[in-house]
């Protein structure tokens, strides 16, 4: 459990790491069923290593009326505008959401912040299909069916 597993236990509790939230979030958060997704994104560059810089997930329940996305920015240290379209149509609105990104990349927590990297309850906004994903994060949208 202690070697680098997602609770760290101490003599004094536990701290829950970066990791336990990451799967918490896609276990309680997304929903049943798995839809068809395009990402269509720019590429980050590590030596001769290429990484797009955005991942995602589309989920929707059985009844076809929720939908949860999961968009992941890996930049390190950039926001990233990431277009969503539902049925060819730009999503637009405000909707809840769940963002889990830290101050920094290397940002995790320990027994003495066991908090520094937490969830955040918010909301975000589609302007035209268009949302700002903060850096190095991992955001959770919730939308109505269309």
């Amino acid at each position: 459990m202690n070697t680098r597993g997602p609770l760290f236990v101490h003599p004094k509790g536990l701290v829950k790491r970066t990791t336990f939230h990451t799967l918490a979030l896609y276990a309680n958060e997304l929903e049943s069923r798995v839809a068809k997704t395009d990402v269509d994104a720019g590429q980050l560059v590590q030596g001769k290593e290429f990484i797009p810089v955005v991942d995602a997930i589309a989920t929707v329940d059985k009844a076809g009326k929720t939908w949860a996305l999961a968009l992941v920015n890996r930049h390190p240290s950039k926001e990233v505008a990431c277009e969503v379209r539902m049925k060819d149509a730009p999503v637009d609105g405000t909707y809840a959401a769940t963002i889990l990104a830290g101050d920094y990349p290397e940002a995790y927590n320990e027994i003495e912040h066991p908090a520094r990297v937490v969830p955040e309850k918010t909301q975000v906004t589609f302007k035209k299909g268009v949302v700002t994903l903060a850096p190095h994060s991992l955001t959770i949208v919730k939308l109505p069916a269309n």
